[in-house]
């Protein structure tokens, strides 16, 4: 092989390691430059209609693996850089999106499962904007309903799901359901029921459908274990509530 052959095949072989190592879009790669290690958001290698596609057929399987998978994959898709606003539109997909949700955050079939819808839910919110109140409306409901159930092995998703609630208040629910959401965190942190309607309009709220066994559902676990599910809903609970006091006067909050 002469020398010229032997360069140009030494150049395929850099082009194809370099290849090999490139992120596939939508991950946080880590940028060495300078001797520093930054976190930095790659661009989609992959068109952003097949992804969602793809994760949307997903979300509808029976297989939960399979449904954790699409949920996994649209989280990729909202936290990924993209070089045209378009790209990141789910406008067709986003009815089914929600419904898919609202499904399964009304009955998680998981912990995991539950604790991603939360997560895309958050994501879906910051899509949407400011002053979604339609949007709100319709999480509000199974949100709360989890946030106040008792199914022992989803008593963990409390504050996830406290955290969500009130994420989606500050970002697209509007000055009424902010302060509403408020004073639930507030009725939280001062060991109150949750489930007790605070106003005429709630009142008719069956959220608290699924609470009457709550002593006995959370006794079955041991002591230490309820303390620590009670201090990670208090924890959503304060940060929540000071998220929330930036959106209402001093008085108010003092």
């Amino acid at each position: 092989m002469g020398k010229k052959s032997k360069i140009k095949a030494l150049q395929k072989k850099n082009a194809n390691d370099d290849s090999d190592v490139e992120d596939d879009g939508g991950t946080v790669a880590e940028s060495m430059e300078d001797g520093m290690s930054t976190p930095v958001r790659t661009k989609a290698g992959v068109p952003s209609r097949l992804i969602i596609s793809e994760a949307v057929e997903k979300l509808s399987e029976k297989r939960f693996t399979t449904r954790e998978s699409g949920l996994e994959q649209l989280i990729k898709h909202f936290q990924t850089s993209y070089d045209s606003t378009e790209d990141l539109s789910i406008d067709s997909y986003q009815e089914t999106i929600l419904t898919q949700l609202l499904r399964s955050i009304r009955r998680p079939p998981s912990l995991k499962e539950g604790k991603l819808c939360t997560h895309l839910l958050c994501l879906l919110g910051l899509y949407l904007g400011a002053d979604e109140v339609e949007f709100f409306t319709n999480v509000e409901k199974p949100l709360r309903q989890l946030i106040d159930g008792t199914r022992p092995e989803l008593v963990e998703m409390r504050g996830n799901a406290l955290s969500c609630l009130s994420f989606l208040a500050f970002i697209c629910g509007g000055v009424d359901a902010g302060y509403r959401t408020w004073e639930y965190c507030a009725r939280i942190l001062r060991h109150e029921d949750p489930t007790v309607p605070i106003d005429v309009e709630n009142s008719n709220d069956d959220s608290s459908s699924d609470t009457s066994d709550s002593d006995s559902s959370i006794g079955e676990k041991p002591a230490k274990d309820r303390l620590a599910q009670q201090y990670a809903l208090q924890s959503a609970a304060a940060t929540s509530w000071v998220l929330l006091s930036t959106l209402r006067t001093p008085e108010e909050v003092l």
